[in-house]
């Protein structure tokens, strides 16, 4: 019997509850993280999921196996991977932030459930229903309108900006396949310790091969990345990786796809940016082709 089965399935009304407090914390991400121009992208990234992985280790005690590959080597690589995902989403989708629109950015970052559809068929043979061929076709056709839309605003280098947040959706994606497999094997604690881990190292590294200033700010600057760290990934991207035991990996990114909505709502609120209609319009048209897309999943 594998460690994650001995979680007892939760009542819809946890689910829903949980999921909320998770998709509520990672909407906060994006207005955190602008709020902050002067921390380079690696060492946000960094930050996070070493801060998460630090409290999980502490938290978990002698509830993490520090021994995972003895029960499962499939999962166990796949959990690895899981976590190189994670740090090169963060890398592709934190640096989109700095060339393009809250919103653009995670409009198109919320497209991975289409990329989960798409992984879950070449790789676990799950083959697409129409409704999701329907979805692909919406989801494309919304990207090139907010990448029109983006080009056609003189002096920002938005699509620069949408390329790397489109990146960011594919390593979401993969991220969230692969986390959907270990899950089937390991139980929460210790995922989220390798997983975690395994970016914190990629992150670190990253750092070290391209040396950047990481100190020096105000303590607001310090309190705001301990903010990305606690709520966005360690409240956030737990809950996510938690549920990926209980629903299917588009299942879990289709519920993520609330996240644009409070980023945009945020972004609106606090930084300004009031999408324009050209923009709103792909925005709306994407999460609708997302949403067609998932909806059988």
């Amino acid at each position: 019997m594998s460690e994650a089965s001995l979680e007892g399935r939760p009542s819809r009304r946890r689910l829903v509850l949980v999921m909320s407090v998770g998709i509520a914390s990672v909407s906060a991400a994006a207005v955190l993280i602008r709020s902050i121009p002067e921390v380079p992208v690696a060492v946000i990234a960094a930050v996070r999921v070493t801060v998460a992985a630090a409290v999980v280790g502490a938290l978990g005690g002698g509830r993490i196996d520090f021994g995972p590959w003895r029960r499962g080597r499939r999962e166990f690589v796949c959990c690895l991977l899981a976590g190189l995902f994670l740090a090169g989403h963060f890398l592709a989708w934190i640096g989109s932030l700095r060339l393009t629109s809250v919103a653009s950015s995670v409009v198109l970052v919320a497209a991975s459930p289409l990329f989960v559809a798409l992984g879950g068929w070449a790789w676990l043979g799950e083959r697409p229903r129409p409704a999701m061929w329907a979805g692909l076709g919406l989801g494309v056709a919304g990207m090139l309108l907010i990448g029109w839309a983006d080009r056609a605003d003189a002096g920002r280098p938005t699509l620069g900006g949408d390329a790397l947040a489109l990146l960011g959706a594919l390593m979401a994606a993969g991220y969230l396949l692969c986390g959907r497999v270990a899950r089937r094997r390991y139980a929460i604690l210790t995922h989220l310790f390798w997983v975690y881990g395994v970016a914190a190292v990629a992150l670190l590294a990253r750092l070290l091969a391209a040396p950047v200033s990481v100190g020096g700010w105000p303590g607001r600057t310090y309190a705001i990345l301990l903010a990305v760290a606690v709520f966005p990934q360690l409240i956030g991207h737990s809950t996510f990786n938690w549920a990926l035991r209980h629903l299917a990996a588009a299942r879990v990114a289709l519920l993520a796809l609330a996240e644009p909505i409070g980023a945009s709502l945020l972004a609106w609120l606090f930084l300004g940016e009031r999408p324009g209609a050209v923009q709103g319009a792909g925005c709306l048209i994407l999460l609708a082709g997302v949403a067609l897309g998932c909806r059988d999943s």
